[in-house]
């Protein structure tokens, strides 16, 4: 807010003549796609507010209206602070690192880079501490509430620590770090969000007719919207480059390789508290 409330003052409107680039640069619709993996970034946690759906008064109302804001509110300062950036910058902005700070440089010096720099550390910070906590944690759960992850994962310490899955959780990030940038791993986040899409979209056609789905949830013109979101989810996932999608592809054929060879595990488990059931007294 700081960047955006200066730097009105100082914005060049020249800078902002011409933002789709010369005919002769690559066409507008390739850059498109290019930028777009690194753009979404900003939205991805977003997806996560139904999961408080349950703490809401009335969430069939209030849940729609909370997504819708939140994303209205966060594309329009991110589009002020973008036009503040070009507006003040100019081209220079395309080789910069941190245009952000780059930009705040030009009217606040030395200062308003570090505060900038300031503000992002703070930022990546607490999504890495958040992220340290709950990925352990859900690990756990997956591990030994739905047997959908190696039951050594599930395990905890006196203290309630999940401490296996903590350590591999450190070990994948690790070698996550050294594997790529920061670009290339924002990117991989943002593809393994649309790929997560995709599944609940065909949960929303399988439910539409759900007998126990609230009124409030069913989604109002059919097939319409789960199909035009399969079909931009679609475009958009393949949009990404070869390397990342053949990454996101092995992972995932990993994941499905260790599903099928463990459900047979999961079925005698679940055999055996049957078992265990019937012999109860009560």
């Amino acid at each position: 807010m700081v960047f955006v409330v200066i730097g009105l003052f100082f914005i060049h409107p020249a800078n902002l003549g011409n933002l789709t680039g010369s005919p002769a640069a690559t066409p507008l619709f390739s850059r498109f796609n290019q930028g777009f993996g690194m753009v979404f970034y900003m939205f991805t946690g977003f997806s996560f507010l139904p999961i408080a759906a349950s703490k809401m008064k009335n969430p069939e109302k209030m849940l729609p209206r909370a997504l819708i804001s939140v994303l209205l509110t966060a594309a329009g300062l991110y589009l002020v602070v973008q036009l503040t950036a070009i507006g003040v910058a100019g081209s220079g902005l395309a080789a910069a690192n941190v245009p952000i700070a780059v930009a705040f440089s030009h009217f606040a010096g030395t200062v308003g880079y570090d505060l900038a720099l300031m503000g992002m550390l703070i930022s990546i910070l607490g999504v890495a501490l958040s992220v340290s906590f709950s990925t352990p944690l859900i690990a756990s759960s997956l591990a030994s509430e739905h047997q959908l992850l190696p039951r050594t994962l599930g395990r905890q310490n006196k203290r309630g620590v999940p401490l296996q899955s903590l350590i591999l959780s450190v070990v994948i990030c690790a070698l996550f770090l050294l594997s790529g940038n920061y670009l290339f791993l924002a990117s991989c986040i943002v593809f393994t969000s649309f790929v997560q899409y995709v599944p609940t979209i065909f949960a929303a056609i399988k439910l539409r007719h759900h007998s126990k789905l609230p009124v409030g949830f069913k989604l109002p013109g059919g097939l319409t919207i789960p199909v035009l979101a399969l079909l931009v989810t679609m475009y958009l996932t393949l949009s990404f480059s070869v390397t990342l999608v053949l990454t996101g592809l092995g992972i995932f054929l990993v994941s499905a390789l260790w599903y099928l060879y463990d459900d047979r595990d999961r079925k005698a488990n679940g055999l055996e508290r049957d078992i265990s059931a019937k012999d109860r007294p009560f």
